[in-house]
C-alpha cells in the first residue's frame, strides 16, 4: 500500500502535466528559442507564456512534493521542530506591535503551538486548496500578462479606435446633458459618464481586439467556448480581492463534462482539483491557437530575453576572434573549451559540443562573414553534430 495519498498523487501528475504541455508547446511553437533555453546557459534565456506558466507550475509541484515527503514523517518530526524553534530561540513569545515589544501569555503562546500542529494533522486540505486558488489566479495572470504584450503590437491601430469610441459617447452625454430639463434625467447621465473608463483600455477589450485580428476559419478551436473560459478565469482571478469568494452574477461554464461554478458570495466550485488544473491549462492552448493564427508577428510578440549584456559580448568577441584564427590549432580549441567552462559555467560536454557547433558554422562562412552568434547559442550544446 502506498504512503503517498492519492488525490495529492493525482494533483501532482496534473501539474507536472501541464508542465510538459508548455515544454511541447514552446518547443513546436518557438522551436529555436526551445532550443536555446534548454542549453540552460546562465546568460541568456527565452521567456514566454510557456517559461512562465511553467515557473507557476514549478512552485505547485515543490508544495505538492514537500506536502508528500513531509507527511511520511510529519507525525513524528513536527512537534520535535516546533520544540527546537523555542529551545534554541529561533521563536519566542513576543511581537511587535506600533513600534512596542508586547508579551504573548504562555496560555496563548502553547495554544499557538498547538494550533500549528492541527494545521498539519487537519487542516491540510484547506491548505491545498489554498494553494490551487494561488495558482489559478497565478495562471490567469500569466496569460493575462503575455495578452497584452500580444496586444502591444496593435495598440497605435486599436487604442485610437477605443479613444474615438469613447470620446462620440462622451460628447453625445453632454449634448443630452445640456438639453436635459429636470434633474432625475440629469443624474442618469451623470452615472452614465462615470461608468466611462476614460483612456483606460481593460483587459476585455484587449483580448476582444486581439481576436479581431484572427479569420474564425484559421482559428483550430471552439472561439466560443474559448471566450467564455477565459471569461470564466478572468473573473475568478478577480475573486482575490474578495479572498476567493466571488461577488456578482452566478456564472458556470461547462468543460469536458465538468461544470465549473460561480455562485454569488462563494468561492470557485467543481469536484476535482485535478480537473481545475486542466481547466486552468486551457489558457496555454488558446493563448497558442490565438498566436498561430494571427500569422506573421515580431519575436517581441510572444517572447522577451533574459540576457546578460556583457557576457554577450564577451561571448561574441572570443567566437569572431576564434573565426578568424588558425582551426588546426588544437590546442587553442582547447583553451576556448576551458574558457568556456570557467566563464559560462558550461559543463565539458556542452563546452566540446560548443567548439564542434563552432567549427561547422564557420565551415559554411564566406571568408568575409562574422559568426552569427544566436545562430550559434540556438544549436543543440547536448549534441555535437
Amino acid at each position: 500500500m502506498s504512503a503517498f495519498d492519492k488525490n495529492h498523487k493525482d494533483i501532482l501528475s496534473a501539474l507536472i502535466t501541464l508542465k510538459n504541455k508548455c515544454f511541447f508547446l514552446e518547443k513546436h511553437v518557438l522551436n529555436n528559442l526551445h532550443i536555446l533555453n534548454r542549453n540552460n546557459f546562465t546568460f541568456v534565456y527565452a521567456n514566454s507564456i510557456y517559461s512562465h506558466m511553467r515557473d507557476v507550475c514549478d512552485l505547485s509541484i515543490v508544495f505538492m512534493i514537500n506536502e508528500e515527503i513531509s507527511n511520511i514523517t510529519r507525525g513524528q518530526l513536527c512537534e520535535s521542530l516546533l520544540s527546537e524553534l523555542s529551545a534554541d530561540e529561533h521563536l519566542g513569545d513576543t511581537i511587535t506591535f506600533n513600534n512596542k515589544a508586547l508579551k504573548i501569555s504562555p496560555e496563548d503562546f502553547e495554544y499557538s503551538l498547538s494550533d500549528i500542529e492541527k494545521l498539519m494533522s487537519q487542516r491540510i486540505n484547506q491548505v491545498v486548496g489554498s494553494h490551487m486558488l494561488d495558482f489559478s489566479i497565478s495562471a490567469f495572470s500569466v496569460f493575462e500578462k503575455w495578452l497584452t504584450i500580444l496586444y502591444s503590437c496593435f495598440a497605435s491601430e486599436f487604442d485610437k479606435k477605443y479613444y474615438d469610441s469613447r470620446l462620440i459617447k462622451v460628447k453625445k452625454i453632454l449634448d443630452n446633458y445640456a438639453k436635459a430639463e429636470d434633474q432625475a434625467c440629469k443624474d442618469l447621465l451623470i452615472k452614465r459618464a462615470l461608468k466611462l473608463q476614460g483612456a483606460y483600455i481593460s483587459f476585455p477589450d484587449k483580448f476582444n481586439a486581439i481576436l479581431s485580428k484572427i479569420s474564425i476559419d484559421s482559428y483550430p478551436r471552439d472561439l466560443h467556448a474559448d471566450k467564455k473560459i477565459v471569461e470564466f478565469l478572468r473573473i475568478h482571478r478577480n475573486t482575490v480581492h474578495n479572498g476567493g469568494v466571488h461577488h456578482g452574477a452566478d456564472i458556470s461554464v461547462e468543460y469536458k463534462g465538468e461544470t465549473f461554478s460561480m455562485v454569488s458570495g462563494a468561492p470557485k466550485y467543481n469536484d476535482s482539483w485535478v480537473k481545475s488544473i486542466e481547466f486552468t491549462g486551457e489558457l496555454v492552448e488558446i493563448y497558442t491557437s490565438i498566436v498561430t493564427s494571427i500569422g506573421e508577428l515580431s519575436p517581441e510578440a510572444y517572447c522577451s530575453f533574459q540576457e546578460d549584456e556583457l557576457a554577450i559580448l564577451i561571448l561574441d568577441r572570443t567566437v569572431q576572434e576564434f573565426r578568424h584564427s588558425n582551426l588546426a590549432d588544437g590546442e587553442r580549441a582547447l583553451l576556448l573549451v576551458d574558457f568556456l567552462k570557467r566563464k559560462f559555467n558550461l559543463s565539458n560536454e556542452s563546452a566540446t559540443n560548443f567548439i564542434a557547433h563552432l567549427r561547422r558554422v564557420i565551415d559554411n562562412l564566406s571568408p568575409d562573414e562574422e559568426v552569427n552568434l544566436f545562430d550559434l547559442l540556438t544549436c543543440d550544446m547536448s549534441k555535437s553534430t
